[in-house]
């Protein structure tokens, strides 16, 4: 996921700084609990919360009063409508964590279900890395879009996103995920 703190950076002012982490502080936990009401994850609620603010933060110059009514409604309009959006395109998408239960042992993945098993994997994914597979594969976006959202070269973006799918094979092959034939 991008960072808040490099989308901060790009804030032209540290009024508009100190404004965004006003928002973060006052409003998080109402956003997080809209999207874990969706979701019914933690994690995704998480992320639902942090892509809130990284929306907020690229339209900055939209928000009001940070204490007013319409600014609350409008985080959790945007927070719910990306908590709805995941849900719906979750269900859309065939289980892949069914696909594990044949090839995870509990044993290999210290006693943890296979979903979480993965997650952990992703989890100990250098950032950069998870950042780049998150943008890619979960949210969509074009290694052109991420390059101009990041200003970065488009091919670092995709070697950043090769090289998380490359370790993430490595370590799900390491948990006994993949036989060398299918690697």
């Amino acid at each position: 996921m991008l960072s808040l703190l490099a989308l901060l950076g790009k804030l032209e002012t540290e009024e508009e700084r100190s404004a965004v982490a006003y928002l973060y502080e006052k409003y998080r936990n109402l956003l997080y609990h809209i999207a874990h009401d969706i979701l019914h994850d933690t994690g995704l609620a998480e992320d639902i919360t942090h892509q809130t603010f990284v929306n907020v933060i690229k339209v900055f110059h939209k928000v009001g009063d940070p204490d007013s009514a319409r600014t609350k409604n409008w985080l959790a309009t945007i927070a719910r409508n990306l908590a709805i959006n995941e849900r719906n395109h979750r269900s859309k998408q065939p289980v892949f964590w069914e696909d594990l239960s044949t090839c995870v042992t509990p044993e290999r993945s210290f006693g943890m279900s296979e979903k979480l098993f993965l997650k952990e994997c992703i989890k100990s994914l250098p950032i950069l890395y998870r950042d780049a597979l998150y943008l890619v594969s979960v949210m969509g976006f074009t290694y052109s879009e991420i390059s101009q959202q990041l200003g970065l070269p488009e091919a670092t973006i995709r070697k950043r996103y090769q090289r998380a799918k490359d370790k993430l094979a490595e370590m799900l092959q390491e948990g006994g995920c993949f036989d060398e034939k299918d690697a």
